[in-house]
Formats: C-alpha cells, sequence, structure tokens
C-alpha cells in the first residue's frame, strides 16, 4: 500500500516587495543565526523551564523548540520503554512486522547506531498504547495539533523547508529549500512498511499523529517532508508501518488552570466548498478530551439506605434523569421508589412508598410498581413511566404524584388521559413543547402524549419486527430508551434489533446507527454494531450517547453518525477511571447535564455513577458538513447546507474548570 495524500492546503501570497531585496533580508538572518546557534524565530532549549531537563522514558535527554502556543520536541523520539518502564517490543524480523497488531518499534535500518541521530520508528498500535509512549508531560500530537503548527508557520508549499534541517549531511541532495528556521531539525529517517522493508532513508521523513482515519479504520494520519519538496504534506497509512514521532508538551500557555479560548469573531462559508480548519486561541489551562467515570452514589449492595454518597443503597436502579438545579432523579425500581440527588451526592427518597402499588399522593404517601424511565421538564415536574402499573405518573417539584396517561390496565388504546392503555412503558422523554414520549415496550410503539395528557401513536405497527417507515408502517423491537434533541428529532433504542433509531416530528422512523447484528463493533451508521443497548440520551451539540448493556460500555454517536466507545473495558466490574479503565455491571440508563456530566444507573452494582467529561463542546449542533472535534475544538469539513448567519457558544472544559465563548457563522 502506498500511503494517501490528504487535502494538501497550497495557498499564494502576493508580495510587492523587491527580490534582492527579500534574499538579503533572509540571508542576514541566517546569518545572524548562524552566529548565534539559534533560530530568530524560535527558541530550541536543552533544559525547560517548567519541568526542568526534560528526558525520554529510557532517561535520554532530548531538546525543545517552541513554536507558537506549543512546545515540540526538537528531535525524534528515541524511546525503547512505555511510561511505566515496561519494555516496547523490538521487532527486526522482516515476516513478523507487518503482522503486528500490538505496540512495537525497530531501529533506522536495524541498526541501533541509527537511533540517536534519527530516533526510532513505531508502529501505530505503540502510538496508542494505554501504557504511554511519550514522556511524562509530553504526547504524540493529533491531527490537528499538527494542523496548529502548520498553520502558525504559514499554510503554504514552502512549510516543509522551514521545518528540514538544512545542508546534505543526512539530507539527500538538493534537499529543497531547507532553511529549518524554526529549529525543528528534521532528519530523513524514512519508514518501515507493513512488508517489513525500510525506505525511503535520506530522502523522507513520516511522522505519526496520533488521529485514527475515521472512514477506514486500518489506517491512520501522519505527516510528511521530502528531500526534494517544500511542502509538509498530510497522509494516512497502515497502523503496521513504522514512522517517527514528535510529541509534543501538554502544558498550555498557563498550567493547573482554567482554559481561556476564543475563536474570531465571524466566519463565513460556501455551501459545498471545503472549509480551511477553524481552531480556537487557548491562552488558559490545558483542555485534553477525556471522560472520567466515578461512582456518585451507592454502596453496591442492594438496599433503600438514605445517605450521602456511598453511604446510600438502590435496588435495581433504573431511570435516571436531571433537572435544572442539578438535581439527579432515580426509578429505584425494585424498591418501587422515585430517588433525589442533590449536587452534593446527598441521597432521599423523592416518592414512593416502598411497596408495589398504584396510589397517588405525596412523596411516601404514593406507590409505584416497577417504575422504569424517568424525565423531567423546565418547570422541575418528573414524569415517570410506571411500567408494572401501566401509566405514565407525574411528580411536581413538591412531590405531588398523580396518573398523567394510562389507565393501569396492559393493553393498547390511544385517546386522553386514564382511557388511554400502555403495555409496560418502559422509556420517556419531553421535548420543549411539553409533549411527552414513551416507548411502549410490549406494544413495540412510540406513543405521544400531549401537555394536554392526549395520548396518540406516532410511529410502530405494533409487531415486533424491524422496518423504516413513517408512522405504523415502521416497526420496533422491545424499544427501551428514547430522547429528543433540540431540534425535536427524537431517539430510540430498538434493544433486539440492535439498532439506534430516529423518527422525525411527523413520524418518519430511519435507522441511526446498527447493523442488526449483536455486536461490539465501531464505525459509521449500520457498520457499527451494538448488544443489547438499553439507554439514550443526546447533547447540545447533538452527540447521541447510548449504554449499550451486554457489551458492559457507553458509545457515542457523532452528528455524522461515526460510532464509538466513550467508556467502559467492555468486561463487567465497578472499577472508576478514565475512559476505557472503567467498568460497569450491565448498566441501564444515562442523562447529561448543563455541564456536560453524564450519570447512568449501573444496574448490578446497584451504584449511580457519573461521567465527567473534559474536551470541547459546541451548541447548538453545526450546520450538516461541518466537524467539531472534542479534543482540539476544531471546526472542519465542507457544509453541505445554507445556513443564516447563527452564534454558536463553545465550552472548554478541564480539571479546573470551564470557559465558554461564542462566535458567528453564515453559510452561503
Amino acid at each position: 500500500m502506498k500511503k494517501v495524500m490528504i487535502n494538501k492546503v497550497n495557498r499564494k501570497v502576493k508580495f510587492s516587495v523587491n527580490f534582492s531585496i527579500l534574499v538579503f533580508i533572509l540571508g542576514s538572518l541566517l546569518l545572524f543565526n548562524a552566529c548565534l546557534d539559534e533560530s530568530p524565530f524560535a527558541k530550541t532549549n536543552k533544559t525547560d523551564s517548567n519541568s526542568g531537563i526534560n528526558t525520554d522514558n529510557d532517561g535520554n535527554v532530548f531538546n525543545t523548540v517552541t513554536i507558537g502556543n506549543q512546545v515540540w520536541m526538537a528531535e525524534n523520539l528515541r524511546s525503547t520503554k512505555y511510561r511505566d518502564g515496561s519494555s516496547i517490543t523490538n521487532v527486526t524480523g522482516t515476516s513478523q512486522w507487518g503482522a503486528l497488531t500490538t505496540g512495537a518499534y525497530c531501529s533506522v535500518l536495524n541498526n541501533s547506531t541509527n537511533s540517536k541521530t534519527y530516533g526510532q520508528l513505531y508502529n501505530w498500535y505503540a502510538i496508542t498504547d494505554s501504557r504511554n509512549i511519550a514522556p511524562k508531560g509530553w504526547h504524540v500530537p493529533t491531527y490537528y495539533e499538527w494542523d496548529e503548527m502548520f498553520y502558525y508557520i504559514g499554510v503554504d508549499s514552502l512549510a516543509g523547508e522551514k521545518l528540514k534541517e538544512t545542508g546534505t549531511t543526512h539530507w539527500t541532495y538538493p534537499n529543497t529549500g531547507a532553511t529549518n528556521i524554526y529549529g525543528f531539525n528534521a532528519l530523513p529517517s524514512g519508514w518501515r512498511q507493513d512488508d517489513g522493508l525500510f525506505y525511503a532513508f535520506g530522502y523522507s521523513t513520516f511522522w505519526w499523529t496520533s488521529t485514527e482515519n475515521a472512514s477506514n479504520t486500518l489506517n491512520a494520519y501522519g505527516r510528511e517532508i521530502d528531500y526534494n519538496k517544500s511542502s509538509l504534506d498530510r497522509y494516512y497509512t497502515y497502523k503496521s508501518w513504522g514512522l517517527t514521532v514528535r510529541c509534543v508538551r501538554d502544558e498550555a500557555a498557563n498550567t493547573s488552570s482554567t482554559p481561556m479560548i476564543s475563536y474570531s469573531g465571524s466566519y463565513y462559508f460556501y455551501n459545498g466548498t471545503p472549509i480551511i480548519p477553524t481552531y480556537p486561541t487557548n491562552i488558559g489551562g490545558l483542555v485534553y478530551s477525556s471522560a472520567v467515570v466515578s461512582t456518585l452514589a451507592g454502596s453496591g449492595i442492594s438496599g433503600s439506605t438514605n445517605g450521602t454518597g456511598s453511604s446510600a443503597s438502590f435496588n435495581s436502579p433504573n431511570g435516571i434523569a436531571t433537572d435544572l438545579s442539578g438535581n439527579i432523579f432515580i426509578a429505584d425500581k425494585s424498591n418501587h421508589k422515585i430517588r433525589k440527588i442533590t449536587s452534593s451526592g446527598v441521597v432521599s427518597t423523592f416518592a414512593g412508598s416502598g411497596t408495589a402499588g398504584s396510589t397517588d399522593g405525596t412523596g411516601t404517601a404514593a406507590s409505584f410498581n416497577n417504575p422504569e424511565g424517568l424525565t423531567s421538564d423546565a418547570s422541575g415536574n418528573v414524569y415517570v413511566a410506571d411500567a408494572g402499573n401501566n401509566k405514565i405518573r407525574k411528580i411536581t417539584s413538591a412531590g405531588v404524584v398523580t396518573t398523567f396517561a394510562g389507565s393501569g390496565t396492559a393493553g393498547f388504546l390511544d385517546g386522553t388521559g386514564t382511557t388511554a392503555k400502555f403495555y409496560y412503558p418502559y422509556g420517556i422523554t419531553i421535548d420543549a413543547s411539553g409533549n411527552v414520549f414513551v416507548s411502549d415496550r410490549t406494544n413495540n410503539r412510540i406513543r405521544k402524549v400531549t401537555s394536554a395528557g392526549t395520548v396518540s401513536t406516532l410511529a410502530g405497527s405494533g409487531t415486533a419486527g424491524y422496518a423504516d417507515g413513517t408512522g405504523t408502517f415502521a416497526s420496533f423491537n422491545s424499544p427501551l430508551g428514547i430522547t429528543v434533541d433540540a431540534n425535536g428529532f427524537i431517539y430510540v433504542v430498538d434493544c433486539y434489533n440492535q439498532r439506534i433509531r430516529r423518527i422525525t416530528s411527523s413520524g418518519v422512523v430511519s435507522t441511526l446507527a446498527g447493523s442488526g447484528s449483536a455486536g461490539v463493533v465501531n464505525g459509521k451508521g449500520v457498520l457499527a454494531s451494538f448488544n443489547n443497548p438499553t439507554g439514550i440520551t443526546v447533547d447540545a451539540s447533538g452527540n447521541v450517547y447510548i449504554v449499550d448493556n451486554n457489551n458492559q460500555v457507553i458509545r457515542l454517536i457523532s452528528p455524522a453518525g461515526l460510532v464509538t466507545t466513550l467508556a467502559g473495558s467492555g468486561t463487567a466490574g465497578s472499577a472508576d477511571g478514565t475512559n476505557l479503565t472503567a467498568s460497569f455491571y450491565y448498566p441501564l440508563s444515562i442523562c447529561i447535564d448543563t455541564n456536560w456530566n453524564l450519570f447512568l444507573t449501573d444496574q448490578n452494582n446497584n451504584k449511580i455513577r457519573k461521567i465527567t467529561q473534559y474536551g470541547y463542546f459546541i451548541s447548538p449542533a453545526l450546520p450538516a458538513g461541518l466537524n467539531f472535534d472534542t479534543s482540539t475544538g476544531t471546526i472542519s469539513g465542507t457544509p453541505s447546507v445554507s445556513s443564516s448567519s447563527k452564534t454558536y457558544t463553545v465550552i472548554a472544559i478541564n480539571e479546573y474548570g470551564n470557559y465558554s465563548t461564542t462566535f458567528n457563522l453564515t453559510i452561503y
């Protein structure tokens, strides 16, 4: 496989400067640089004021260079160990190299004496190994972090020459245009392909990014400079190739502080025209994309004790919802109660006697029967899918429980209030107009209840099956979790069909994601797979979060339909941790608050878990065709619709706090 060039950007700039004067100025700058042994454009240091001597995981000292707001290694990584001290596998054999799916490295040309000058060659599996190839305080840059440097030094055909070491000591003649004015010292290490052979030594350098190719997950992105070109080119290639690595420092301009981001005030793009990626300026603390799982409440032992944090107990908790005050409400199913958790983790009983029943009343004078789903409105009312009673109940902020809809007898009948019938209503959500939508599980229908209590059928034939279509021409098989976004689109977890469905306000049903076969494959749309998904919520950016019950993980579906795994190891457990190091035990339902925190019911652990999301988040969702990267805040893509001027809010969140900014966007 040849490497594939992508989205190369060339921007020609017009100068009205006498050429001889320009050459004289540039020559003077280079002579000045040679005398000082330091670039006039960037500072290269052996030591670093924030971290002292810079050493890699082997203890090798390396130089650094500051370019714009970033600090880069001024030489290629040559470590043979991960950050935890464990060894990276050294593979010299030709046939073994291409077959690897785990981290490995080799010396250039398999000659260890080349390592000090050229660094090591690593496959992409070493780049993304959880033990971390980068030294503490450093990381392998993303595609967009390379772009940040690229745009700083000049998005033109001369970007590569500004990074290449001058002369032909290491580079093959003519080493076109090399000035090294930033002190980056790029050297021609070449690369190792999946056939195990080495290529382009002395002719080219090829660095990994940490970014996977979303459209083909066998590939990942890289950056390359050639001996006979002046450009810095973008490519993607097989993960089994061996490329060099330049790390970038973690710290932003201010460490241990909240972010402070800004975008240009207004952007004007054209429908159908690719945009030059736009990213924020951050003069505050580092922002990185991460999902940190913790336990908000629950001892892990079934019970019904009120208390704070782990002193409280639950019994098969299911439905979960938040209100605008930051309170969390839990359908504590087997306790037949609705529990409330304050933002500080204090658990109390909001409503329910604890004995199965259907009595209306206030607080513990009311009763429920295996309540499943919950949602809340802007006024602080909580709606309950009271599955065992086949009713929809309403609880005011004062704890007054009434029956909103449903006769209490299992069946199917549209109507008003208690004349209507449900058959094990499971999921429930509410839109901005006060319409309640219910996953009527055993009826295999999606029902709509207006604010006046009028019940109708939005979609579903009533027969278990799978069919996209409008209204009753569509079919579901055990619909469970349900949510609605700011545009009125309804998302349903179609559990036994192993799919996520989307419904318009007029009842048109389509498939958002899921192949229909049980599995745990990440990918776009129907290429992805789930295993009995149960819970669902959506954020203001249009990201959809899925509780993938049998897979013991939380999945994320981007606005473009790409499915990834946000959190969970895939093995049943109760470990707190970051992203895939955390574990769950048959989680069921999920919700999100205004600070982008996720909360979920971890049923078999009898715990309520919290996922704190760090990164960049945008609202409302960008117009179709544009992508928003939560790791970098970068906006990219090709707009596919026109859009009048609209204000967007971006919030950057790190462990020290958050900061928001706005910009205007128009698409002609």
